[in-house]
């Protein structure tokens, strides 16, 4: 992948290759993509700067029900690094509401983590914007367990340094 702009591949349930879109370093968009065919898809990126999955995507994710986001990245220390998000079914149960309140709780409880740990700066201030989204996903995860059945399916892996 072009590092300096993202990549985009969509795959439907059934494994064939629906759309390849390439745009800006941060936004690239599925059109012409028709919103049933992104029921069960897997949505494979490339995400220069290496911020994360977005509240946007998997609030996109969530109404569209796809079945697995994956995306790498290497952060502008050289740390390469791989995301999934693969969520169950009783996620797509959830009203977005719902979804809504938990990354609200989520936001504020790592955001105030994370802004102590740079002002002591145990954190970089470099670091945490990589680093914010993992957290984020994570709390909502671990969120989404305390209330009910419903998973986000949230990984991230290091690829190489």
């Amino acid at each position: 992948f072009n590092q300096s702009r993202q990549n985009m591949a969509v795959y439907g349930a059934d494994g064939r290759l629906l759309h390849i879109a390439n745009g800006t370093a941060r936004q690239v968009r599925a059109k012409g993509v028709d919103a049933k065919t992104l029921v069960g898809s897997t949505i494979v990126f490339n995400q220069p700067g290496c911020y994360g999955f977005s509240a946007t995507d998997v609030a996109a994710a969530h109404a569209y029900q796809v079945a697995q986001l994956r995306m790498v990245g290497v952060t502008s220390d050289g740390h390469a690094w791989r995301y999934v998000i693969k969520p169950n079914a009783a996620f797509f149960k959830l009203d977005a509401k719902t979804l809504e309140t938990l990354a609200e709780q989520a936001q504020r409880k790592v955001t105030a983590e994370m802004v102590i740990e740079v002002v002591e700066g145990s954190l970089l201030r470099e670091h945490a914007n990589n680093e914010y989204w993992h957290r984020f996903w994570r709390d909502v995860d671990a969120r989404l367990k305390k209330n009910g059945r419903a998973r986000l399916g949230y990984k991230r892996e290091g690829l190489y340094d």
